[in-house]
């Protein structure tokens, strides 16, 4: 194949548009019907002299990228719901033949209005920002220039959002230790985070009435572990807390100290990680069902892009998940 060849060049062969040439190459559905006896000539025509289509020509004319941003809000970490979120949203735009475009939101990222440029440059059609926490100037911008874009896991400022609501499965994991005894209930929450606030105000509504203490920390396991002896001098019956990598460090201390899971305490957890149940004391949580909210972002976004419906929030529902940490004189939970 000479190496000058391009769409035009195709176009010109062939005697069409290179806007039809590019059209039948990418696959994409389109207002403007192709007959199959043009389109089986140009697909016909490439296979024999061997072309393969430059990915910036064909977003040129076609004028899209079928390419979705995933831009991390927060600082990138090895969190279970992040990777969820990503794989699902990945695989669910491989079916429809999209791309899916990891961003880093560092400093250079916000400096250079790099999420503006992406747009300009038709490198993306839409973006989901996963976990955004604080006010971002991006975001408006964004808005005011009508770019589509999806916030996922954290609810902000009233910008469209799938998110999972976190307060009610809380209040139920929370009221479920106090019929079973539970007056003392010690939580333990992040202060910062959409979903960390629903689940802090989940516990406070749960536990109205009973004797409360939150503990703050960031719930990580050497955070949780700094503070353990504090929450061990409390005397609690239960520990509510915010996920599961604080409720397995919380569990390891307690039993390390000669306490019953859940004999003497009860313990939840929330997100569902695979550790929760292969822990010590398999953990009664929540699904912040991550995929399917995951899912549920790339299909609006779809729509948006295909059929200009306008994008607006969507909040799933989570069922707490059983298990023996909050079994006390059960033998199935």
């Amino acid at each position: 194949m000479p190496e000058s060849i391009n769409i035009r060049e195709i176009a010109r062969k062939l005697e069409c548009s290179p806007s039809t040439v590019s059209r039948v190459l990418s696959g994409h559905e389109s207002s403007i019907k192709i007959s199959e006896k043009t389109r089986r000539r140009i697909l016909e025509y490439c296979a024999r002299i061997g072309y393969q289509p430059s990915i910036h020509a064909a977003r040129f004319f076609s004028g899209e990228s079928r390419t979705i941003g995933f831009l991390v809000g927060c600082e990138m970490t090895d969190d279970e719901n992040l990777a969820r979120s990503l794989f699902a949203v990945c695989r669910e735009l491989f079916k429809v033949g999209y791309r899916c475009l990891p961003l880093l939101n560092d400093s250079r990222f916000v400096e250079t209005k790099e999420y503006l440029n992406i747009f300009r440059r038709n490198e993306i059609d839409a973006l989901i920002v996963w976990g955004a926490d604080k006010e971002s100037a991006c975001l408006e911008e964004l808005q005011n220039a009508d770019q589509p874009f999806l916030l996922l896991t954290n609810r902000l400022n009233g910008y469209p959002s799938v998110t999972v609501e976190q307060r009610e499965p809380i209040i139920r994991l929370t009221r479920r230790c106090r019929e079973l005894g539970a007056r003392r209930l010690a939580g333990l929450f992040c202060e910062s985070g959409d979903s960390h606030r629903q689940r802090r105000a989940g516990f406070l509504a749960g536990a109205e009435g009973a004797q409360a203490r939150i503990f703050s920390a960031d719930l990580r396991r050497k955070e949780i572990l700094a503070i353990a002896p504090e929450v061990l001098a409390w005397r609690p019956d239960a520990v509510i807390c915010g996920n599961d990598y604080a409720a397995i460090a919380i569990e390891h201390f307690l039993l390390e100290h000669g306490l019953r899971v859940p004999d003497d305490v009860l313990i939840t957890g929330g997100d569902n990680i695979p550790a929760s149940l292969d822990c010590t004391v398999p953990l009664s949580t929540f699904d912040q069902r991550a995929e399917a909210c995951a899912v549920r972002c790339v299909e609006l976004l779809l729509d948006r892009l295909k059929n200009n419906l306008p994008l607006q929030s969507e909040e799933l529902l989570a069922e707490p998940i059983w298990r023996q940490s909050t079994a006390r004189g059960e033998e199935n939970v």
